[in-house]
């Protein structure tokens, strides 16, 4: 029995056939053959060249080898060097294999059938599937993904796009599956005017008499906060890719600013331009301005004056204190305002005398009064500016500002209250939102006087006149008055002393939670003397002074303020 070294043997009882084993070793064939056990039978010449032949082997010495059967050693014997030869069986294997491997690449080749399209921006990449074969899912769609990369498809790729054309067979059809990123053109930012440019405004003089008219010829008259101009906002613009993955570049849009010039201003988000002001268009260095109508009264602003001018229609009714419009622009008054004439403009009014008994009211702008206001009526929008004041009712959302002094007016300012002279506050009241400066407040003469700072003033203002409404009332009860009519003063008489009380208590609830709740600084700043009589407030904290209070000091001014419910004072420097 002939084996392979690689073989295990068989036992067959007790009995054991002779063996011939062949061995290849560093290009020698040797031959080995052993005597057979018991009952076993020799091997044969026949078997031995049998298995030579099945092995491929033939350059031999057949005498060494029936020497070697023949003495059966068990020792290897060489009977010749390796020169093999291509059996049948090694042929057709080798041709098997080689016949494997053309048939896998034929049936790949002629089953899967995949097209790659690319639009001709390159923005798109669409797939058409109409065979797939061989391999799972995963197997697939990395077969399809290479045919991609091989198009050099690389960017915003929709594998789930690509799943489901696999998983569900969408054969046969174009299907998107990739996408790049659309470029965004940047857009300078772009101004729309809401008035014709074309017009050219030009300043003329008028002159009727002893008043000068300001005109400006052209110019298209606008209202205060109306909008001139509006922006579209500048779109910076975005790069672009395409399904190769490279950048598309864009050009970046830029911001153009508003033309902003005189008396104009911005909305909150900076896309629109307003007029702060009534008045009228004027473009200058390519600037959106507005300016106002000015006229000028030459002397005293009187009725008789007033008449006579051609100072017509509804700026003329005004003037004489009825219902019309106020004049649309700034006045000027060179000499005084006499009793009972009503100045109104939109903008500033300058009064370079006096105003006697007469009222005077800015819509948007300042007042400006050189000397003095003498039983008169001042509002501004604006500031309040004025030599001295007597018996006046002086009411601005501004500063109030006043050189000599305050003597027996009603004062509100929604901010600051100054007053620089050496007279300082006698009498009425003085309310601010913010601050009241003073030389001195009171009198020797024990004057009564109300000074305040408070979070509403208006409110407070209120209540001041109120508060003489009762005593109106009482000074009409006596006892000589008829029962019925006693009886009805009776009922006004509680009902006001009522609504005091009611806005009192609305004032206290306010300021108490004004105080808890501003940041704002509230003081009254006072530099030599606070006298008896003087009533002062700050928030929710009041006194009345009892005792002068002397607080001289150089160039100092001390300072009353709220501190937690109670007031209290320090020294601060005259720039504070």
């Amino acid at each position: 029995m002939l084996k392979n070294p690689d073989l295990s043997r068989t036992p067959k009882d007790r009995d054991f056939d002779g063996e011939a084993i062949i061995t290849e070793l560093h290009g020698n064939i040797y031959l080995t053959v052993t005597r057979p056990i018991g009952q076993g039978k020799n091997i044969t010449m026949e078997a031995v060249e049998k298995e030579l032949a099945l092995r491929g082997i033939h350059n031999v010495n057949y005498e060494v080898i029936k020497q070697a059967i023949e003495t059966r050693s068990g020792e290897p014997i060489k009977i010749g060097d390796l020169i093999r030869k291509t059996t049948v069986y090694d042929a057709a294997k080798e041709t098997l294999k080689k016949f494997t491997q053309e048939l896998e690449i034929t049936v790949y080749q002629k089953k899967d059938k995949i097209k790659i399209t690319i639009s001709e921006d390159k923005m798109k990449a669409y797939l058409q599937v109409d065979a797939l074969v061989g391999g799972d899912c995963e197997e697939k769609l990395s077969r399809i993904m290479e045919k991609l990369r091989k198009k050099k498809v690389i960017y915003g790729i929709y594998k789930e796009k690509i799943v489901e054309v696999i998983e569900n067979k969408l054969y046969s059809r174009k299907i998107l599956v990739a996408e790049g990123q659309p470029a965004i053109e940047g857009r300078d930012a772009e101004l729309i005017y809401l008035f014709p440019k074309e017009y050219n405004a030009t300043p003329r003089v008028e002159m009727q008499g002893d008043i000068d008219y300001y005109y400006l010829d052209g110019a298209q008259a606008v209202e205060k906060n109306q909008v001139l101009v509006r922006k579209k906002q500048a779109v910076v613009g975005r790069a672009g890719i395409n399904v190769s993955g490279r950048t598309i570049k864009v050009k970046k849009g830029h911001d153009v600013p508003l033309p902003q010039g005189k008396n104009t201003i911005q909305s909150k988000d900076g896309t629109e331009l307003l007029a702060a002001i009534s008045g009228y268009l004027i473009i200058s260095n390519d600037k959106i301005n507005v300016e106002r109508k000015r006229m000028v009264i030459k002397g005293d602003a009187s009725l008789e004056l007033i008449k006579n001018s051609s100072l017509c229609g509804v700026y003329a009714e005004r003037m004489r204190g009825t219902q019309g419009q106020a004049f649309t622009g700034d006045v000027t008054i060179t000499g005084d305002v006499f009793p009972g004439e009503k100045i109104f403009a939109t903008g500033d009014i300058e009064i370079l005398g006096s105003i006697h008994e007469s009222e005077v009211s800015s819509e948007e702008g300042n007042i400006f009064i050189y000397r003095g206001g003498y039983n008169a009526k001042i509002k501004a929008m604006g500031n309040v500016e004025i030599g001295i004041a007597e018996n006046c009712t002086i009411d601005a959302k501004g500063d109030v500002l006043i050189h000599q002094g305050l003597s027996s007016c009603i004062v509100t300012s929604e901010n600051r209250i100054i007053v620089n002279g050496e007279e300082g506050i006698v009498g009425g009241s003085a309310y601010a939102g913010l601050e009241i400066q003073a030389v001195n407040i009171g009198s020797q003469e024990k004057i009564s006087t109300e000074v305040g700072v408070f979070e509403n003033v208006s409110l407070a203002k209120e209540i001041r006149l109120m508060l003489e409404e009762p005593k109106k009332v009482g000074e009409q009860l006596n006892i000589d008055t008829e029962p019925n009519i006693l009886f009805e003063l009776m009922k006004e008489y509680i009902a006001q002393k009522e609504k005091v009380d009611e806005l009192k208590l609305q004032q206290e609830e306010l300021e108490l939670s004004a105080f808890s709740n501003s940041r704002k600084v509230q003081a009254i700043k006072v530099k030599d003397t606070i006298h008896e009589g003087v009533t002062i407030q700050v928030g929710n904290a009041k006194t009345e002074v009892n005792k002068p209070m002397h607080l001289k000091y150089m160039e100092n001014y001390i300072t009353i303020y709220n501190s937690n419910g109670r007031l209290a004072r320090r020294k601060v420097t005259y720039a504070e």
